[in-house]
């Protein structure tokens, strides 16, 4: 090492000493001291923010040295007011963070947790409803500042004016009665809501137009980060562990939530919204937090698009960056500049002297190509005699050169029919003087005929006179018949792709199309032409593209697939999705190289739609819509596990109609249809989401009233239902009377296994039946 390297060495280690050394000196004293941080939700508890409640419970943030306090929001919360008043000092926003900080808020983005924004358009999905034109005239109910929905309709056409736009109200009746066709939504939770009605729904995302926000960010002021860089990475660090905790343990922390937090919501639906959210995160493709400039550039281009803020854009003061620059860049171009120095001095030497050992040794080369070279080369005068034949030439060609040499070529080696076509080129050849590239077929010594592919060029003597012809043969017979058989291979593929149902494509391994069949046109819309025109991960919807391109860049490196079988959305060229199923497999060369991505799209919409349909009939009454007997023992054993874990009381109710088959058989078996159907909706109407109702069979109902607190046995939810099942049904035209028979069992005062609960229950309305009916009893355990 010179003493120079020696000296800078030195000094970077010290300048190393002097920055490492503030970090060393506060881990000594035990991480970030600080007062109570508070943490401002956007809404309601529930598993969106359950990241930052794994943090709190496993204590992440406290070995940070952080005292945290989770504040929940609701509609009237404006956690960018909250952060920026220094009344939370960390919140959760969405992409509106860019609006803020276009007009002078200081706000800090800190980590982009969804990836993809939930914000979906759903809508009544009827025969005639199929993507987002359809909607045009009818009633939307959006929330004004849910700018990704308006992006959209500018992106696909469409104005404000093309719907009717009402406020989006928080019951979600209107949509299930048809008030309204479509709402605003989150796909992580009205879908869950709107299933338990079986309503045909077609989801609108922004991402099949080419709008992808970002959803929850977590953000901080300008101004705590300045005094608390620390507490501001500290608290990052913790969040973003448990944010990984609570995806590997989604179960766990739903618990948690319904323990802690009373979000209002069932453990079903709490789970399906972490399910929905996984699949926005996307923490297997994406680093938790992950935030891109260029993307949320893309998202400032749309906000300036919808005219809510101006081009020029300062990102630099927007977007947290805890990494530090280099401290001395001029020492790294230096060396830069000295190696590349080395080099060429270096690269100019060494071809100097392989120069002038050609130059030396050129004669001895042009013989060893002669005599090793895999090509038949040969030369004659100008009167069509041979005078140089290497080995290659008697390989091909079977003659030997003492056999060969001041033969004529056209006596030996030419068949009749092509010794005109052969006279044409020499003809050529001499009058163009450059060289000649030809194919004709040439006779072996055994008499059989080849083809061959011919490199002519003229000999020139000294004076520049015409000497003769140089020419290098390939035997390429094979390389014909195959080539032949190629062609007919691919007229017959064309044939079979351009007439199939499914598209088939051809992609190189930078997703570049070769060829599309024209059946894209009715899978998504795009003409052949503009298909071709996309690459790979423009046909996906945004959550595919990045789990697309890490298989592309697998295949790259190792030349192997990932999967071959895929089922992706598609976004089509209308604004809709199709669901389609992809088989893919990798086009090899003759060494096996993967050269080409050879796939088969095809659309199962209508098999996901059966799936769908098969699913719900397996688990919910086909006449009431209500849980089956098969999802009610299921929902049974849950209710009691949940109650023995987190040591509650529910309620079992087993109801009979009384009097239903007189007026089934007085009015119809259409009649009683109906009545079932009302007393679904009245028993539905005095319990709570997190409650089950479902019908056994005939006449029977069941009803689980989860959470029973203190000494509260359920009975003032008995005497509604009694009420209301025991008023006058007037349906058809007609009117029947009933009323209903309810025994209860109580977990854990009668028992605590589902099947001795439901043998009790069902027990006890037997004796309401036998004391006179229309009343209720508990049983006697």
């Amino acid at each position: 090492m010179s003493i120079l390297s020696l000296h800078h060495h030195k000094l970077l280690l010290v300048l190393l000493a002097i920055l490492l050394w503030p970090g060393l000196a506060q881990a000594r004293h035990g991480g970030v001291a600080s007062d109570e941080i508070v943490l401002q939700l956007k809404w309601h508890h529930q598993f969106q923010f359950a990241g930052y409640y794994a943090a709190l419970a496993r204590g992440y943030y406290r070995e940070e040295g952080l005292s945290v306090r989770i504040e929940e929001g609701s509609p009237s919360t404006n956690p960018i007011e909250r952060v920026l008043q220094n009344e939370a000092q960390f919140g959760i926003g969405t992409s509106e963070l860019l609006l803020a900080h276009s007009q002078g808020e200081p706000v800090l983005a800190l980590a982009a947790i969804i990836q993809h924004s939930p914000l979906v358009l759903l809508a009544r999905q009827d025969g005639q409803l199929t993507a987002l034109r359809d909607l045009r005239g009818k009633r939307l109910q959006v929330v004004e500042h849910e700018y990704e929905l308006f992006a959209m309709f500018q992106a696909l056409g469409f104005s404000r004016q093309d719907f009717q736009l009402l406020p989006r109200t928080v019951d979600l009746g209107p949509m299930i009665r048809g008030e309204v066709d479509a709402i605003a939504a989150y796909a992580t939770d009205e879908p869950f809501e709107l299933a338990r009605h079986q309503l045909p729904l077609l989801s609108i995302s922004p991402r099949s137009a080419g709008i992808d926000f970002y959803g929850d960010t977590l953000f901080t002021s300008e101004s705590f980060h300045q005094r608390q860089p620390a507490q501001v990475a500290a608290f990052v660090r913790a969040s973003l562990r448990g944010w990984e905790y609570a995806l590997q343990h989604p179960e766990e922390i739903v618990d948690l939530i319904l323990l802690r937090y009373q979000p209002g919501k069932s453990r079903e639906h709490l789970l399906f919204e972490a399910e929905e959210m996984r699949r926005l995160i996307l923490p297997e493709l994406v680093d938790l937090g992950h935030m891109s400039q260029n993307r949320w550039q893309a998202i400032a281009d749309r906000y300036a698009a919808l005219g809510l803020l101006g081009p020029q854009l300062d990102l630099g003061r927007f977007l947290y960056n805890p990494r530090t620059e280099p401290q001395h860049p001029w020492l790294y171009g230096f060396i830069a500049a000295l190696l590349l120095l080395v080099l060429l001095v270096s690269g100019f030497a060494i071809y100097t002297l392989r120069l002038n050992q050609r130059l030396r040794h050129s004669e001895e080369g042009y013989r060893i190509l002669h005599q090793a070279s895999p090509m038949a080369i040969l030369a004659c005068d100008r009167h069509r005699r041979i005078t140089a034949w290497n080995p290659q030439a008697a390989a091909t060609f079977g003659w030997t050169a003492e056999e060969a040499m001041g033969q004529d070529i056209f006596d030996f080696m030419i068949p009749k029919d092509q010794m005109e076509h052969v006279e044409e080129n020499l003809s050529h050849l001499q009058d163009s003087s450059v060289p000649l590239k030809s194919r004709n077929w040439n006779l072996t010594r055994e008499g059989k005929r080849i083809l061959c592919e011919w490199q002519n060029s003229l000999l020139r003597d000294a004076s520049g006179q015409l000497a003769g012809v140089i020419a290098l043969a390939r035997d390429i017979t094979v390389q014909q018949r195959t080539e032949a058989a190629l062609k007919a291979s691919e007229q017959r593929f064309r044939l079979l792709a351009e007439n199939a149902f499914d598209v088939i494509w051809i992609a190189d391994l930078n997703g570049r199309f070769s060829f599309i069949s024209p059946s894209v046109e009715r899978l998504r819309g795009y003409t052949v032409a503009e298909a071709m025109q996309q690459n790979i991960l423009e046909t996906l919807q945004p959550e595919a593209v990045e789990e697309v391109q890490a298989a592309i860049t697998h295949l790259q490196q190792s030349g192997e697939l990932l999967k071959q079988h895929w089922e992706i959305d598609q976004p089509c060229k209308n604004g809709s999705t199709v669901s389609t199923e992809v088989i893919v497999n990798v086009i090899r060369d003759e060494r096996g190289r993967p050269q080409e991505i050879f796939g088969i799209t095809r659309d199962i919409t209508e098999r996901k739609h059966l799936e769908a349909r098969l699913l719900s009939m397996a688990h919910y009454d086909a006449l009431t819509g209500l849980p089956n007997r098969v999802l009610f023992f299921d929902r049974l054993e849950q209710a009691v596990k949940q109650a023995q874990r987190e040591g509650q009381r529910f309620g079992l109710l087993f109801i009979d109609l009384d009097g239903f088959k007189a007026a089934n058989d007085r009015h119809g078996h259409d009649f009683g249809d109906q009545v079932l159907c009302e007393v679904a909706r009245r028993l539905q109407k005095h319990v709570r989401q997190s409650d089950t109702v479902a019908r056994m069979g005939g006449d029977e109902f069941t009803v689980i009233l989860n959470h029973l607190h203190g000494g509260d046995n359920g009975e003032t939810v008995v005497r509604q239902i009694l009420e209301s099942l025991a008023q006058a049904y007037h349906l058809q035209g007609k009117e029947a009377s009933l009323s209903a028979s309810i025994g209860i069992s109580l977990y854990p005062d009668h028992a605590t296994d589902s099947e001795q609960l439901l043998k009790l229950a069902d027990s006890a309305m037997y004796q309401v039946k036998h004391r006179g009916k229309n009343a209720y009893t508990y049983s006697q355990g």
